[in-house]
């Protein structure tokens, strides 16, 4: 991965609104909403100093990746807050461990606003990762109103 990369908030970028609602609308289709709904998500997200917020991965002045700090995520699981979602990583850079920065990156923003605690949901495989980098499992919850649509869902205490 380049040196340059660098992990900012969308707030300072915000002509990558579209760009990560493209990654969205593809990565993880929404009946009935349109690519320009999700763009306009991202619109809301580009706080500074409370939640919704989103950080983006700049290497050089090129879009690489994205998360989320939402209130919610997980539909099971609306009284835990904040929720780390959204991430994504654009092809070119994958495997070169820049979701993990965009995470700790979510962390530090957590933090500074005070937080306490972030919530993940996620399936797979991706449970033991995130284990394995502090979070602790809390259980099974649903992501929408489809009851087949189970997560574990995850905590990671912030110091």
């Amino acid at each position: 991965m380049p040196v340059a990369t660098r992990i900012e908030l969308l707030a300072d970028h915000p002509g990558c609104a579209w760009q990560i609602g493209q990654w969205m609308h593809a990565a993880w289709p929404m009946p009935g909403h349109a690519l320009a709904d999700r763009a306009a998500l991202f619109a809301l997200c580009m706080n500074r100093d409370r939640v919704p917020m989103t950080l983006v991965a700049m290497v050089d002045d090129t879009l690489a990746g994205t998360v989320s700090l939402l209130d919610r995520s997980v539909a099971s699981h609306e009284h835990l807050h904040p929720w780390v979602a959204s991430l994504y990583v654009a092809e070119p850079w994958r495997h070169a461990g820049l979701a993990t920065r965009l995470v700790a990156g979510a962390a530090t923003a957590a933090q500074r606003l005070g937080l306490p605690a972030l919530y993940i949901g996620v399936s797979g495989a991706a449970r033991t990762h995130y284990e394995r980098h502090g979070w602790q499992h809390l259980g099974t919850g649903r992501v929408g109103q489809n009851p087949a649509d189970r997560v574990d869902v995850l905590r990671r205490r912030l110091p």
